[in-house]
């Protein structure tokens, strides 16, 4: 296992470490993206130092420059006959649509819930897998909701006000281990060859497509 560090919010840096990942790297099976901080804040959404929305720019922008310049790795592995697949990991199937005349979220910001400003960037992602699985019908693309996961951060909300709602969905059983979430997400990973998914927590097809 490796770590490299990365600020997720820059564009420019995540060019830089993929740039450096080409290099060292033949190719890649498995690219998961997960980047992204709760889509419950309350704090006010504000911009990045390039000027893009703060969660539009961990929940989309990160992750579609990681496909991209990533992308040559994954179709190597595929031209060699192994697995290739990617996943981002987010909110397929919660039934937001893409804004078309708000695509920077720059009015979002200002009459949108906050606590919601996260999550109406979830169908960006379905776009995303759309676009590159269309241009790259042998890689499989997958877009998974992994539902409400019993993580150190989930557990305990920032703020007074949210941590109870946290005990609730405890209570109701509506949070998942981080194990069983897991189990869930791999069989998702590991199941296609090729085409496009969107997939609910428990890793089963909501939509998808395989192209000819």
């Amino acid at each position: 296992h490796e770590f490299i560090n990365c600020d997720a919010t820059s564009m420019l840096n995540i060019r830089d470490v993929c740039e450096e990942l080409r290099q060292r790297l033949k190719s890649i099976n498995f690219l998961v993206l997960t980047k992204g901080g709760s889509g419950f804040e309350t704090r006010k959404c504000g911009e990045t130092a390039e000027g893009l929305d703060n969660h539009l720019a961990m929940r989309y922008f990160a992750r579609y420059v990681y496909t991209k310049e990533l992308l040559p790795l994954v179709v190597s592995a595929r031209a060699q006959g192994q697995r290739a697949h990617i996943m981002t990991v987010l909110g397929a199937g919660m039934g937001f649509k893409i804004p078309t005349d708000d695509l920077g979220l720059s009015d979002a910001r200002g009459r949108t819930i906050r606590m919601l400003q996260g999550a109406v960037i979830a169908p960006y992602n379905d776009g995303l897998v759309a676009w590159f699985g269309a241009h790259n019908p042998d890689i499989a693309f997958t877009h998974i909701y992994p539902g409400q996961v019993a993580t150190a951060g989930k557990l305990f909300y920032p703020g007074w006000l949210l941590t109870p709602l946290t005990w609730i969905v405890g209570y109701l059983r509506t949070i998942v281990s981080q194990e069983e979430c897991a189990q869930w997400m791999l069989h998702a990973l590991f199941e296609p060859e090729r085409g496009v998914f969107l997939r609910d927590n428990h890793g089963d097809v909501l939509s998808s497509h395989v192209f000819p």
